[in-house]
């Protein structure tokens, strides 16, 4: 072998991708025979799907392939080279040589940049050579290798840098959650890929496994480790087994066991703040009595479909519903292994398994506020198929017309989709903006139009830059988004300056890429308010605020010409789910940044000792719905001011000091002779910093804490009525604000 300095690491490499493109069929072991075995295994996999193609298509012979493999063959020491870098005991065996590791990380990190695409082994041994010293960044190595949907196995093989990452306290997460997960099914084979999924969306996940088929138990008895634990979640994992194996059941038996599920609910719901994530009913592998059980009245999958029914329909606050058979419909391979489950009682199959975990962690970030709110779509070969300003408009594929035309407008259609459900979207394309704008203005088939966009960024800066750019305008953090390019060497950029933003790994293939994004499960949401239906309406009127303020308009009269009225009133069962969904997706406008689940807050609102407040914002434009929320624990005469929150949509309306009008007036009505506020710093709520001078607090001696003291002999702040509505001259008047 040369020496390691002088290796031809970027020759291989060369030849490598002037061969291979991304796959698009699986491997052929007879093909593999031919390569040969002195490649890593997923190079080697990459070749051959390739070879296989190319032969498929008719682009070149066996006999070119052959010739082309033996050019690679001529510098096969290379890949030997770095087989041995990315073998784990090699690599164990060199741990305790720091200039082996230094050499080892730079190699694999040229390698990495190379490839222009993550691969998921190379990213885990980049992980571990960084976990002994740059913790964050080997959780960012794994964030992009779990970002590639890689199989179970992987998570096997990950599942010690997982664990070490989430167990040392200084590597930071967005959130903690203690899951707890109950079932039917061997519980451990789950918590390596829950783990992990878990750590790809910036969760620390502490796990409780109950015992096989003990869930009822352990439900039921209020002295059991489940309650002990105290989990924020409990997956309640179900499958076809523990319902009924007979191909002919009773509507009443599915009736009661439907009943017997809901049962346990209650009981959690009473004795546990958790949220809940029941498993639908999976249809059986094997329906032994064929087309019957669907068409029979009694027919097995028919009752499975009415036991599915009952738990979806009509939920508690604080519970979800995961269909698995839509899951089993998602799954490339076999939901369910007969061997895995009679050997082991494994449910999901292993291979179906980090779909599941991927499905359980998104509700769990969709309860936590943790989904992403923007999707950030490129246009040349992504929402058209072509370059707009080289082919023209009757040029770029897009319709029935031809199978790419229809992917596209497939992937239209979905972002449309999320569009009209609360997700905004916007446009970051290398382009000239008049070419840009043309398939928008005239072509008959485009679903997406430009007024479906809250940003739109078409010219030849830096992608990053822009993105930067569309997070300012409509003031969401990067960790809001995901941006969606046809272009590998764009997705890499991206994904290596802005880590926080979300990309879909898809190769090349349009035909991939929508898979890709329905994949990643982004922008999941547990609840459908009206909020959520009118936020594209409300970010449109909120940059027209912010062109007023930055310009020399008056932005008194701005705001008095909207004739903006606000409803306010105390949480209730109506309100909850809005209310909830504020407190753990605000992050600028928030002064506490506490999180808390629908069932906590449901507990808060029923409980004499916590005030509890909705403030709805309407104007000309729209009704914003609710907006804001306050949650105050009363203490005597003094009232504690716990989360404090305003939708980013509405910032500059003044409606902060309306909303701390209606507090005081509350507070002053109950004898309340003291407010305390208390602002806990985050990475982006700097925007209410001085909130509390600026109202007339006094600072506390702690610091960032601050009070309110009461005059006796000033009741300026009253309004002259208890009302729940006040007009736009009260919205802009309420209490000065500077």
């Amino acid at each position: 072998m040369k020496n390691k300095s002088e290796f031809p690491v970027q020759r291989w490499l060369n030849i490598f991708f002037s061969l291979v493109q991304p796959p698009y069929i699986t491997e052929s072991l007879s093909l593999c025979r031919e390569l040969g075995k002195t490649f890593h295994y997923e190079l080697a996999a990459a070749i051959l799907r390739h070879f296989h193609a190319a032969l498929r298509n008719g682009e070149t012979s066996f006999e070119e392939l052959l010739t082309a493999f033996n050019e690679i063959a001529d510098v096969s020491q290379t890949a030997s080279y770095i087989a041995t870098m990315l073998d784990r005991r090699k690599l164990a065996k060199m741990e305790s040589d720091e200039e082996t590791n230094q050499l080892t990380l730079a190699k694999l990190i040229d390698l990495d940049k190379t490839l222009g695409f993550p691969s998921p082994d190379l990213c885990l041994e980049i992980a571990k050579l960084y976990s002994s010293s740059e913790q964050r960044l080997a959780k960012r190595e794994l964030q992009r290798a779990l970002g590639t949907f890689p199989p179970y196995s992987f998570y096997l093989k990950s599942q010690r840098c997982v664990s070490e990452l989430t167990q040392n306290m200084s590597v930071p997460f967005k959130r903690t959650v203690r899951l707890a997960v109950l079932g039917s099914a061997t519980t451990s084979f789950l918590t390596p890929v829950f783990k992990a999924a878990a750590l790809a969306k910036e969760i620390r996940l502490e796990i409780y496994e109950g015992a096989y088929r003990n869930y009822a138990q352990e439900i039921l008895n209020l002295q059991s480790e489940l309650y002990s634990f105290q989990p924020d979640a409990i997956v309640l994992l179900t499958e076809s087994h523990d319902f009924s194996i007979s191909p002919q059941i009773s509507p009443q038996e599915a009736d009661t066991y439907a009943s017997q599920i809901r049962e346990l609910w209650k009981c959690l719901l009473e004795n546990s703040g958790s949220h809940i994530i029941q498993t639908g009913l999976e249809y059986p592998d094997a329906a032994s009595w064929g087309s019957l059980e669907d068409a029979l009245p009694d027919g097995r999958r028919r009752q499975i479909d009415r036991v599915n029914q009952q738990l979806s329909e009509s939920l508690p606050n604080a519970v979800s519903f995961l269909n698995m058979n839509a899951l089993a419909a998602q799954c490339e391979s076999r939901w369910t292994n007969a061997r895995e489950w009679q050997m082991a009682k494994q449910y999901p199959s292993s291979e179906a398994t980090p779909l599941f975990a991927d499905a359980v962690i998104a509700q769990i970030a969709a309860v936590f506020g943790m989904s992403k709110k923007m999707l950030i779509l490129d246009l040349d070969n992504t929402c058209w198929g072509g370059v707009i300003g080289e082919d023209g408009l009757a040029g770029i594929k897009l319709g029935s017309t031809s199978a790419a035309g229809e992917s596209f407008l497939e992937l239209q259609r979905y972002a449309k989709d999320l569009k009209n459900r609360g997700v905004l979207l916007a446009v970051c394309s290398k382009n000239n903006e008049k070419d840009a704008l043309l398939p928008f203005e005239r072509h008959d088939e485009m679903i997406l139009k430009k007024e479906d966009f809250v940003a739109f960024k078409a010219n030849w800066n830096n992608k990053a830059s822009n993105i930067r750019e569309i997070a300012r305008e409509v003031n969401l953090g990067l960790d809001s988004f995901v941006f969606l390019d046809d272009n590998p060497a764009e997705r890499m950029i991206v994904r290596n300056e802005l880590p926080e933003v979300a990309v879909p790994e898809f190769g090349r293939s349009h035909h991939l890429m929508l898979q890709a994004l329905k994949r990643g499960l982004y922008f999941e949401t547990l609840v459908l308010t009206d909020e959520d239906k009118n936020r594209h309406q409300s970010y449109l009127t909120r940059q027209k605020l912010q062109n007023v303020a930055e310009s020399s308009v008056d932005l008194t009269r701005f705001l008095k010409n909207l004739k903006m009225k606000c409803y306010h009133g105390a949480v209730d069962e109506l309100s909850l789910s809005r209310v909830a969904q504020l407190v753990n997706k605000t992050n600028q406008f928030n002064l506490t940044a506490r999180r808390y689940t629908q069932r906590q807050i449901s507990d808060m609102i029923n409980d004499e000792n916590w005030w509890c407040h909705w403030f709805r914002l309407d104007d000309n434009q729209q009704c914003h719905g609710i907006v804001g929320v306050i949650l105050v624990r009363k203490q005597r005469e003094t009232w504690i001011i716990d989360a404090w929150l305003m939708s980013c949509r509405v910032i500059g309306r003044r409606l902060e000091s309306l909303m701390f009008k209606v507090l005081r007036n509350a507070a002053r009505k109950e004898g309340c002779s003291q407010i305390l506020g208390e602002y806990i710093p985050t990475e982006k709520n700097g925007l209410v910093k001085t909130l509390y001078p600026k109202l007339g607090f006094s600072p506390a001696k702690e610091e960032n804490h601050y009070i309110y003291s009461f005059n006796q002999d000033d009741l300026s702040f009253h309004f002259a009525d208890d009302s729940q509505f006040h007009s736009v001259e009260e919205l802009i008047a309420a209490v000065p604000f500077g």
